[in-house]
């Protein structure tokens, strides 16, 4: 009974439970909301053009921020804007920095007040570079970065210009103005402060203000002879630099910006001139060299916004790396602006698409769609393990992917967790195994389990990829992918007749028919000398063989090594004959160049190399044809009619036959009525031996058994007619 009461005067807390969680949902904390940015490239030597690029793209971040909120329907923004300002984007140090230049964008960056300016500096920055660095609202710097040093190359003393602004600036961002003109002044020394109770600094030589005691005991912190150069960790002592991170990933997970953003826009606020490619089979350098070709078709009629939808795997991982860094560096026909590319992931590509994938500038995937799927692709060609999990990490760091995440689609012993720091929910991300452990108090793992686990490869489906960064948008055609992008008309780049013509040489019969032609009228030229048309033949047939090969892995090596062979043929054949080892060897050289000719990659399985050697047989047959047919032609073709007028007879040839041309005559016709024994059958043609001559001629009447005695008849030019008597 008392138990009974005790849980019924429960009974009103327990509603009030049930209402809270109505009302408010799941006890466990949500993240806030994922405020909006944009990251903005800073490249050297900075000129009005770049000045006009940089307002330019931080006025379209803006105007498509207000748009964005405005669909949403809010009058104001959640979260402000965020810009980041990469300072060194390519990772190396700043270039040329006009002061003019600098104070004009620093002007302007001031003038930013609905945006929070985070300058990103992760290496040297000097020169009067570092003025725009300061006039940001934040400044992030890796480890390895450094800041200062403003009058580098300067050869013209520091005008007071130049340190009015630079105190405006430093002042405006609520930064010691000592530590900022140390960066112009060598001369100057900096002491340690105190303000209103916090640490400040100040200049050696400065009047003293109220409320502000300097520190005499230690010393000038900064002391004389040189500019300051400040490191990361004196950046952040100094109060200059808020944090340190050290890429562009880390950056934006701090401050809560979507990966998508982590791209510079190509575009660069032009109108998308669309085009569309489908890239289809397995990854080949044939496939490559198609590809290519079709997007620089796309660039040469203008196109800046490219689709690639991808239905590929397989192949070579070589070839799709090659590809996807094709990819991240296309540029349009000026070479200044680079083209916007997105891939179409669609259900049918695998494995090795993901390169092409990760090369574009955003990847749009189908619902059932996959990312990675390496497990065949792996198990069937272990080798290649490594070096694809290492290709495909380097290529994500260059397109400022997750790259820990990238790397476990081909990395079975890596594992991953999702995760969001405890002290800034949205710092979100993935971390290894060895990362959660190293800082076991700054993660809070997301499901509670890994994402990845040992021993599996990872392999991302559409909604995956999308959640974790990777895809911008999910899209069931290409149609609701045209509205995504707005795009009105998108042009296609389809197979053009070269590639088609290529495809048609590199067909097993008719390959192995080029090689039959060529060798067969290279070795009519040798045997008939001046018969220009089977040379002309026989280095077509070649040309358009190695040509249609040309797009494949060994086709330099397969080249070099068909030149060698017919090299060694032609010295056993004119220098040294009869040393067998020539010969030999240039058979097995030329074949062997023929045959690799046809290789896309070096055979890894066993069908792989029955398709080699297949390869090779086909060749040898089409040899052993060439020799029968060039014997058969080399035999009969004098003698045909009009055919025979296409062996040009070197001019010393003929004048020794014209001077030998009376002598032999004479000589036949001395045995005009000569009797002679029949040597072989007459039928009607054969050889008759007159004493110890043996003499070609010809049987009136037909056949003739051998060993009859026969007389000459009839003499005509070169014919002797010979009648059984």
């Amino acid at each position: 009974m008392n138990r009974c009461l005790r849980g019924f005067s429960q009974l009103p807390f327990v509603a009030i439970g049930a209402l809270l969680l109505l009302t408010t949902g799941p006890l466990r904390a949500e993240a806030p909301p994922v405020s909006d940015g944009a990251f903005i490239s800073i490249t050297y030597p900075l000129t009005d053009k770049e000045i006009g690029r940089i307002k330019e793209l931080t006025g379209l971040a803006r105007q498509d921020f207000r748009n964005r909120v405005k669909e949403a329907g809010h009058d104001v923004p959640p979260a402000p804007l965020k810009i980041v300002y990469d300072f060194n984007p390519d990772g190396q140090p700043s270039g040329p920095a006009p002061y003019g230049l600098c104070r004009e964008l620093a002007a302007f960056l001031l003038g930013l007040n609905d945006v929070t300016t985070i300058a990103f500096v992760h290496a040297d920055v000097t020169r009067h570079a570092v003025l725009p660095v300061l006039a940001c609202r934040e400044i992030v710097m890796s480890r390895e970065s450094r800041l200062g040093d403003a009058v580098r190359d300067q050869a013209e003393p520091v005008g007071k210009d130049q340190l009015v602004f630079y105190r405006e600036v430093a002042e405006a961002r609520g930064r010691p103005a000592a530590i900022v003109l140390k960066m112009l002044d060598r001369d100057l020394e900096v002491w340690e402060a105190t303000r209103n109770n916090a640490v400040w600094y100040v200049a050696g030589d400065a009047p003293p203000e109220d409320g502000v005691i300097v520190n005499k005991a230690i010393g000038p912190v900064l002391p004389r002879d040189k500019t300051a150069l400040l490191t990361t960790t004196e950046a952040q002592r100094f109060g200059l630099c808020r944090r340190s991170l050290q890429t562009r990933e880390e950056v934006a997970g701090w401050y809560g910006i979507p990966s998508s953003r982590l791209r510079d826009d190509p575009l660069l606020g032009r109108a998308a001139s669309a085009w569309f490619i489908e890239v289809r089979g397995a990854l080949t350098r044939s496939l490559e060299e198609t590809v290519k070709r079709r997007l620089s078709r796309a660039v040469a009629q203008r196109a800046n916004f490219i689709v690639l939808q991808l239905e590929c795997g397989g192949g070579d991982p070589d070839v799709a790396g090659s590809l996807g860094e094709y990819l991240r560096g296309l540029k349009d026909t000026s070479g200044q602006h680079g083209v916007m590319t997105v891939a179409y992931v669609t259900e049918h590509a695998r494995d090795n698409a993901v390169f092409l994938a990760l090369g574009c500038t955003q990847i749009v995937m189908h619902p059932n769609a996959h990312l990675g799927d390496y497990d065949a692709f792996l198990k069937e060609k272990p080798n290649y393990q490594a070096p694809v999990a290492a290709m495909l990490e380097d290529l994500a760091k260059k397109k400022h992917y997750p790259a820990l995440l990238v790397r476990g689609l081909a990395d079975p012993a890596l594992v991953l967790y999702r995760v969001k720091n405890q002290d800034n929910p949205l710092e979100r991300g993935v971390i290894s195994e060895e990362q959660l452990r190293a800082a076991p108090d700054r993660w809070l793992v997301e499901d509670d389990k890994p994402l990845k686990v040992k021993d599996q490869l990872l392999t991302l489906n559409a909604a995956q990829a999308k959640q974790l960064g990777l895809a911008q948008h999910v899209v069931e055609n290409l149609d609701q992918l045209r509205g995504q992008y707005k795009l009105d008309a998108v042009q296609q780049a389809g197979p053009d007749w070269l590639d088609r013509f290529a495809q048609f040489l590199r067909s097993p019969v008719v390959s192995s028919l080029l090689v039959l032609v060529g060798l067969a009228c290279g070795l009519l030229e040798l045997k008939l000398p001046g018969f220009g048309l089977a040379g002309v033949l026989s280095a077509l047939s070649f040309v358009l063989f190695f040509w249609a090969h040309a797009q494949l892995a060994f086709s330099w090596l397969a080249l070099l090594l068909f030149v060698l062979g017919i090299v060694f043929i032609a010295l056993e054949i004119f220098v040294v004959p009869g040393t067998a080892v020539l010969g030999v060897s240039g058979v097995f050289l030329l074949l062997t160049g023929l045959g690799l000719a046809t290789l896309e990659r070096w055979p890894q399985t066993e069908s792989e190399w029955y398709g080699a050697a297949t390869n090779v047989g086909r060749f040898g047959v089409s040899l052993i044809g060439a020799l029968i047919a060039a014997v058969i032609v080399g035999r009969y073709l004098p003698n045909i009619p009009y055919a025979n007028r296409m062996i040009l007879v070197p001019p010393a040839e003929r004048a020794e036959a014209e001077d030998e041309l009376p002598e032999a005559t004479a000589k036949l016709t001395a045995l005009l009525g000569a009797i002679g024994v029949t040597a072989t059958p007459l039928r009607p043609s054969g050889m008759v031996r007159f004493g110890e001559e043996y003499v070609d001629v010809v049987a009136e009447g037909g056949y003739v058994d051998p060993g009859a005695r026969v007389q000459v008849v009839e003499i005509e030019a070169n014919r002797v007619v010979v009648k059984e008597v």
